[in-house]
């Protein structure tokens, strides 16, 4: 039994390793170079453009910023160009976001052409009324400047508490994750009752690993639609992984289905019926027209009836 819980939980050691240390990398390097990567940052945006975000007058990479639909939000946006070019704004882009899908849109046209060197500062009241059937919960949101080609020019990211419906886009997609992960854990528990999984252990790991991503995707949605942890890269993965890693070991350490030891039965045929006691009726057509002289091969002679 060591062996075979060894095994997976090595396999499961190497995937934590892959995930969480490029993940944690870039965090441990900024604690440690704080300067130096204010240094960095400030030189990369001298020849670009620097937007700094307020939603609500909240700053959009500080606090949480809760966002109402049966409010207007006050979007406040600070551009600095650090281009040797004229930078021409034409729309700004306030967006949410988790597991990589858009959930809620707001386009605003704007005319804002910012000398290279100069700053420019922006305002405007936006209309989120539709919001409330598009999301709920804690989201990842950007504020983004675009250019007449809908290039994004600069843009601010935060995190957004939405206070929307339940029976939301965001909410439906956190159902529909919830009923596909329910299927898959019953087709998977339905086999191993029904001893129907297959003999190697692997291919019964890999049989139960989706069920178990299932279970980490469920948890992300769960817990951004019920305002307990924002979602992030890191975090969103570590749950992805680590339950799809549960789910790999519960499938590796279920039971080998036992072999059929019944010996096939060979194939029954009905039954003859018993033939009669009296030779006369073996042939039950009637006899009295049947002749029963012998003819010679020689023609004319008649042997007559056997006595």
């Amino acid at each position: 039994m060591t062996r075979r819980v060894a095994v997976p939980f090595a396999v499961l050691m190497i995937v934590a390793v892959l995930v969480v240390v490029p993940l944690t990398g870039p965090a441990r390097a900024v604690d440690t170079r704080g300067a130096a990567t204010s240094a960095a940052n400030s030189a990369a945006g001298a020849g670009a453009v620097v937007l700094d975000a307020a939603v609500n007058n909240v700053s959009v990479s500080g606090r949480r910023i809760v966002l109402d639909p049966g409010q207007p939000t006050h979007v406040v946006v600070a551009v600095r160009n650090n281009r040797n070019e004229l930078a021409q704004i034409r729309s700004i882009r306030v967006s949410g976001s988790t597991l990589g899908l858009t959930f809620f849109v707001f386009d605003t046209a704007v005319k804002m052409d910012v000398p290279a060197g100069t700053s420019v500062t922006w305002e405007v009241d936006v209309d989120m009324a539709e919001l409330r059937g598009q999301a709920t919960g804690l989201l990842s949101m950007q504020v983004a400047l675009r250019d007449a080609t809908r290039t994004v020019v600069a843009s601010a990211s935060g995190i957004v508490d939405v206070h929307g419906s339940l029976v939301s886009t965001y909410g439906m997609f956190g159902l529909g994750l919830l009923l596909v992960t329910i299927f898959l854990w019953a087709a998977a528990l339905l086999a191993l009752a029904r001893h129907r999984l297959p003999r190697d252990r692997w291919r019964r790991a890999v049989r139960f690993a989706p069920a178990g991503c299932g279970i980490g995707f469920v948890a992300v949605v769960s817990l951004s639609a019920l305002r307990i942890t924002p979602p992030s890269a890191s975090s969103d993965l570590t749950f992805i992984a680590g339950a799809a890693g549960i789910g790999f070991l519960l499938g590796y350490l279920t039971p080998s289905p036992a072999r059929s030891t019944s010996v096939p039965q060979s194939p029954t045929f009905p039954e003859s019926p018993p033939a009669p006691a009296d030779p006369d009726q073996w042939f039950p057509d009637d006899r009295s027209g049947i002749t029963d002289r012998v003819w010679d091969h020689e023609p004319g002679v008649h042997y007559g009836e056997p006595s």
